[in-house]
């Protein structure tokens, strides 16, 4: 699963540099974990909590790069995001 998250994220950055635009990444990134929880069996409460939550997150994410297009706070934010995202959720 974490090697999923990985590949998916990275999917997200890599249409995130094309598109430059917050939104198509964070659905990209998050409908296919969405349905990959809902084949695993997870409580569609609980699933629905944390969907919302982290296309919360993902969509701050995608702005905050958006924002800043490079030097050190992009690093930061691209570094600490990825921290976030993939240990957090």
């Amino acid at each position: 699963m974490f090697i999923l998250k990985i590949l998916l994220l990275m999917a997200a950055l890599q249409l995130h540099t094309q598109t430059d635009e917050p939104v198509k990444p964070t659905l990209l990134y998050l409908i296919p974990m969405v349905i990959i929880s809902l084949f695993s069996g997870a409580n569609i409460f609980h699933l629905l909590f944390v969907s919302i939550i982290l296309g919360c997150v993902l969509l701050c994410y995608f702005l905050f790069l958006s924002r800043w297009k490079d030097g050190l706070p992009y690093y930061g934010i691209m570094i600490g995001g990825l921290v976030i995202i993939l240990i957090g959720f």
